[in-house]
Protein backbone atom coordinates (compact mmCIF):
# COMPACT_ATOMS: atom_id res chain seq x y z
CA UNK A 1 0.00 0.00 0.00
CA UNK A 2 2.49 2.47 0.74
CA UNK A 3 4.74 1.58 -2.16
CA UNK A 4 1.39 2.24 -4.48
CA UNK A 5 0.83 5.91 -2.44
CA UNK A 6 4.12 6.79 -3.31
CA UNK A 7 4.56 6.07 -6.68
CA UNK A 8 0.86 7.93 -7.13
CA UNK A 9 2.35 10.75 -5.00
CA UNK A 10 5.44 11.45 -7.81
CA UNK A 11 2.80 11.75 -10.17
CA UNK A 12 0.12 13.65 -9.06
CA UNK A 13 2.30 16.11 -6.42
CA UNK A 14 4.11 17.65 -9.51
CA UNK A 15 0.91 18.00 -11.27
CA UNK A 16 -1.38 19.51 -8.77
CA UNK A 17 2.39 22.31 -8.33
CA UNK A 18 2.18 23.04 -11.69
CA UNK A 19 -1.69 23.82 -12.35
CA UNK A 20 -1.37 25.36 -9.04
CA UNK A 21 2.39 27.78 -10.35
CA UNK A 22 0.17 28.36 -13.66
CA UNK A 23 -2.91 29.84 -11.51
CA UNK A 24 -0.47 31.93 -9.40
CA UNK A 25 1.27 33.49 -12.66
CA UNK A 26 -1.21 34.17 -14.43
CA UNK A 27 -3.24 36.32 -11.54
CA UNK A 28 0.72 38.64 -11.18
CA UNK A 29 0.24 41.46 -13.49
CA UNK A 30 4.13 42.68 -14.82
CA UNK A 31 1.78 45.67 -15.79
CA UNK A 32 1.60 46.95 -12.09
CA UNK A 33 5.19 47.80 -12.46
CA UNK A 34 6.67 44.42 -10.98
CA UNK A 35 8.36 41.06 -12.53
CA UNK A 36 6.06 38.29 -12.39
CA UNK A 37 8.34 36.81 -9.16
CA UNK A 38 9.27 39.30 -7.86
CA UNK A 39 5.99 40.30 -6.28
CA UNK A 40 4.55 36.37 -6.31
CA UNK A 41 7.22 34.69 -5.12
CA UNK A 42 5.98 33.41 -1.71
CA UNK A 43 2.54 33.49 -2.70
CA UNK A 44 3.98 31.01 -5.51
CA UNK A 45 5.98 29.27 -3.01
CA UNK A 46 2.95 28.51 -0.29
CA UNK A 47 0.83 27.30 -3.51
CA UNK A 48 2.90 24.90 -4.50
CA UNK A 49 4.12 23.27 -1.53
CA UNK A 50 0.11 23.59 -0.46
CA UNK A 51 0.09 21.68 -3.70
CA UNK A 52 2.45 18.82 -2.28
CA UNK A 53 0.25 18.45 1.18
CA UNK A 54 -2.93 18.01 -0.68
CA UNK A 55 -1.90 15.64 -3.12
CA UNK A 56 -0.67 13.49 -0.13
CA UNK A 57 -4.04 12.44 0.51
CA UNK A 58 -5.23 12.18 -2.40
CA UNK A 59 -2.13 9.53 -3.49
CA UNK A 60 -3.12 7.34 -0.27
CA UNK A 61 -6.79 7.51 -1.50
CA UNK A 62 -6.19 6.43 -4.66
CA UNK A 63 -3.97 3.99 -4.24
CA UNK A 64 -6.56 2.26 -1.82
CA UNK A 65 -8.97 2.06 -4.39
CA UNK A 66 -6.24 0.31 -6.57
CA UNK A 67 -4.75 -1.79 -3.70
CA UNK A 68 -8.55 -3.00 -3.19
CA UNK A 69 -9.50 -3.29 -7.03
CA UNK A 70 -6.11 -5.64 -7.01
CA UNK A 71 -7.09 -7.62 -3.80
CA UNK A 72 -10.36 -8.67 -5.22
Amino acid sequence: MVKITALLFVIIAPTLAGILMVVVLSMASPADGGTVLGQQGMTLLLVVLGAVVVSLPISYVVASKINRAIST
